[in-house]
């Protein structure tokens, strides 16, 4: 059986790598886009 205390922090630790994920997917997003508007000048 897995403790109370031990599935909380499981949690915690998942939506901490979802939203790091998160954050860096959208900086690479914005990153790409900003040189496709330089590039092609849209």
């Amino acid at each position: 059986m897995v403790r109370q205390h031990d599935a909380r922090s499981s949690s915690a630790r998942f939506w901490v790598v979802i939203g790091t994920l998160f954050m860096v997917t959208a900086v690479l997003i914005l990153l790409v886009w900003a040189d496709v508007q330089r590039t092609f000048g849209i």
